[in-house]
């Protein structure tokens, strides 16, 4: 199991025919490399569970790793902004209904 821990990060919602079993959601989180190394940034499974640790929100996921995401930290970088607006470019591409892409809040999904 790997455990992840994100200096920020948001949730994606992938959904459309090409979606097999409905939406899925995922953890896309960044990691600022800072004065010597490159930001970094990672996709996770799926979301099987969200579950309230005080502090951050420990987001359990289909292959069974753990991202640990702070809770002040919902948002993108400038790398996963670039990455997002990318996902969202190659699903415009694709025909209308197949795939579908977008930031969902904390607080639209249910926690527990």
């Amino acid at each position: 199991m790997s455990e992840y821990n994100p200096d920020a990060w948001v949730i994606i919602e992938l959904d459309g025919s090409a979606v097999k079993d409905g939406p899925i959601r995922k953890v896309l989180g960044g990691w600022y490399g800072g004065y010597l190394g490159s930001d970094s940034w990672r996709a996770s499974s799926g979301i099987e569970k969200i579950i309230d640790a005080d502090t951050y929100w420990e987001v359990h996921n289909y292959s069974g790793s753990i991202y640990r995401c702070a809770k002040n930290c919902q948002r993108t970088t400038g790398l996963t902004a670039s990455v997002y607006a990318g996902f969202v470019k190659q699903a415009a591409e694709r025909p209308e209904g197949e795939l579908t892409i977008r930031i969902v809040p904390i607080a639209e999904i249910p926690i527990g």
